[in-house]
């Protein structure tokens, strides 16, 4: 837990000539919220009660028990996607209470295009489904795209990966992640530039249904969740 501490004088009684009879040093340890930006997109997050103003100022302590409201902000070439860490997800502003030292992620994209697949995720029944996805990156040089979870409408997990130039890396649940039981629509997103822009082609969707196995074909997006 990182604490920051406050020293305070305490007095401890006062003889007949009015000086002070002794005091003590005490230190306040006052918890700390520590504010991380991620994604390719650029934004800010501010809290109240004053004290965060990121970037600039990322890490701010609190009095014990303070109830500290975040709130992000997207420039005008980017949008929030969502919050990660303390509870917190969505869009709209995160709450946390300062019992401990806490650690809240903003996650910003850039416009872009998006690869969907609808209705994948981890179930049980009504039958087995499970999923694993193929991300590439066919160009010369390296690239940043991010994998939104929307589960019900809202965006609750985002992963950000980057890839070297022509490599490629496989995600499955537990990596973005989608718990047992959900069903979510995933969003890869390339950011303005990226190869294939206009139909990003370097995104599989293997799905397993049971004992068997299938591609599922993405739905293009032109804007980012």
């Amino acid at each position: 837990m990182r604490l920051l501490g406050v020293q305070v004088l305490i007095a401890r009684g006062q003889e007949a000539s009015g000086i002070l009879a002794s005091a003590e040093l005490y230190t306040l340890n006052l918890p700390t919220l520590t504010v991380t930006l991620a994604g390719a997109g650029r934004g800010t997050v501010t809290s109240d009660p004053a004290g965060i103003s990121c970037p600039g100022t990322c890490s701010a302590s609190f009095p014990l028990g303070t109830s500290v409201t975040l709130t992000a902000s997207a420039t005008t070439d980017s949008s929030f996607t969502g919050w990660s860490g303390e509870g917190c997800s969505g869009t709209g502003t995160c709450t946390v209470s300062m019992t401990q030292a806490r650690n809240v992620t903003a996650i910003f994209s850039p416009p872009g295009t998006c690869s969907v697949f609808p209705l994948v995720g981890v179930l049980s029944q009504p039958f087995p489904l499970n999923f694993a996805l193929i991300v590439q990156n066919y160009a010369s040089g390296p690239q940043t795209l991010s994998v939104h979870a929307f589960i019900s409408g809202v965006v609750l997990r985002t992963k950000i990966v980057t890839l070297a130039a022509d490599t490629f890396i496989g995600l499955g649940p537990t990596d973005i992640p989608i718990q047992p039981g959900e069903l979510a629509d995933l969003y890869v997103c390339w950011g303005l530039g990226a190869p294939g822009a206009l139909v990003p082609p370097s995104a599989l969707m293997f799905l397993s249904i049971g004992t068997n196995f299938i591609v599922a074909a993405p739905v293009t997006n032109f804007f980012a969740p």
